[in-house]
């Protein structure tokens, strides 16, 4: 496990650089209010590449660990569910950038942003189906050659048009190339055949997806609410705290991509070490929390005006915001970990609805008396309340000594579904 975390490890700090390369171009090239409308644009494309995916993230890397034999089969199909789904939601997405009257230029870099989340997250099921299979190894490879040809792409871009549409494609072609690296590693490993059922996927992944598209949509909807309610030069400044913070919790991803298929294979055989990984997990990602989470509450505020220029110097108590948040983010990744392994997504889904509802209701009363400043305190109440709930349900499931599956739905638990009829994938 620990050759496994340290591979995992050089992998997020590939999309760390990229992620980074990215924020410093386009922010440092554009200023707060042409970065604020790149990060508006984002925050929904995301919530759509995160509803498209149809919680298959999660499913291929619990169900993967669990039967690796089939990891053609449900990478497959969780391809054709989401080629299908972003197909109808870039339908209606065109129709809506249309009536809005955008001009020309900020109407193609806006398609160009909604298209480069969208390729990335194709990319991302790649990499995923890898990640389930153990084989960190060829991942670290592909995504250090994916962030050092996105780098490339992004500064030539930078140096030779500073401008938002030329920056928009430039990132655009830079996640192509990234995704194809991705489907280029996994095409001589695993079998996809693309033509089979669709309905019984959607299903079986129903439950799951709605608890992915619930954390998109909390995770986003802060950026969201900042744009309506602040304007963009707001949101510009309110994503770049936002963009760090999410960089800090790239280790959490490590933890999570290897616990996740481990503790699920555990608890898929019934086997009672299951508890002691629990355990182990629950002490690892809290001191994850303790120390990255310091690192942006105490670092950011001297690093960023002096990294980005003074137009993006926050206040120092938005960033102990963000640093509180990252703590809170750490902390609730292990027990929605142990939910995912037991298949508990009644419990996640209850959490995330009541974090969503909350941070929804106090931002709008919040954030016009407040400012911008308050938005991740806000963030971090709503992981925390997140937690509780997570919290009780555990406490309850090991209280009857039930591993989730005899007392939860199954639905999105697509490893112990009968096997697809001949001709599928």
């Amino acid at each position: 496990m620990n050759r496994h975390k340290a591979l995992l490890t050089l992998a997020l700090l590939g999309r760390l650089l990229a992620g980074f390369a990215s924020l410093f171009l386009l922010a440092r090239t554009l200023g707060p209010a042409d970065y604020g409308v790149v990060a508006t644009v984002f925050a929904y494309a995301a919530i759509v590449a995160l509803l498209t995916d149809f919680g298959f993230p999660v499913t291929l890397l619990r169900d993967i660990g669990a039967q690796p034999e089939k990891a053609g089969e449900f990478l497959a199909a969780g391809l054709r569910v989401k080629t299908l789904l972003a197909a109808m939601a870039s339908f209606i997405l065109l129709g809506v950038l249309t009536t809005l009257r955008l001009d020309a230029p900020l109407f193609w870099a806006s398609i160009c942003v909604y298209l480069a989340v969208m390729a990335a997250s194709y990319g991302d099921l790649a990499l995923i189906a890898l990640r389930g299979l153990g084989r960190y190894d060829r991942e670290v490879v592909l995504v250090w050659s994916g962030t050092i040809l996105f780098a490339a792409i992004l500064l030539a871009a930078a140096w030779s048009a500073p401008a938002l549409l030329p920056m928009a494609l430039a990132l655009l072609i830079a996640r192509l190339v990234q995704t194809g690296l991705a489907f280029a590693g996994v095409r001589n490993m695993l079998t996809l055949r693309f033509r089979g059922p669709i309905l019984p996927h959607l299903r079986s992944s129903a439950s799951m997806a709605a608890d992915t598209f619930l954390t998109a949509l909390s995770g986003q909807v802060d950026v969201i609410l900042v744009s309506l309610l602040l304007g963009l030069e707001a949101i510009g400044l309110y994503q770049l705290g936002a963009r760090i913070a999410s960089y800090a919790l790239l280790p959490s991803q490590v933890l999570a991509g290897v616990y996740t298929p481990a503790l699920s294979a555990l608890h898929f055989a019934r086997k009672p070490e299951a508890a002691a990984l629990e355990g182990r997990m629950r002490l690892e990602f809290p001191l994850g929390g303790l120390l990255f989470g310091g690192a942006v509450a105490g670092l950011m505020p001297f690093i960023a005006p002096w990294l980005f220029g003074p137009a993006f110097a926050l206040p120092i108590w938005a960033w102990l915001g963000f640093g509180t948040f990252v703590f809170a983010r750490f902390a609730t990744g292990a027990l929605g970990i142990a939910l995912v392994a037991r298949r508990m997504i009644r419990a996640r889904l209850l959490g995330q609805s009541l974090g969503l509802a909350f941070l929804c209701a106090a931002m709008v009363v919040l954030l016009p008396s407040f400012g911008m400043a308050i938005a991740p305190w806000l963030a971090a109440a709503t992981t925390a309340l997140t937690a509780a709930v997570y919290a009780v349900a555990l406490l309850i499931a090991n209280a009857s000594g039930r591993r989730g599956e005899s007392h939860w739905s199954e639905a999105g638990a697509l490893a112990v579904r009968p096997s697809p009829p001949a001709g599928a994938p």
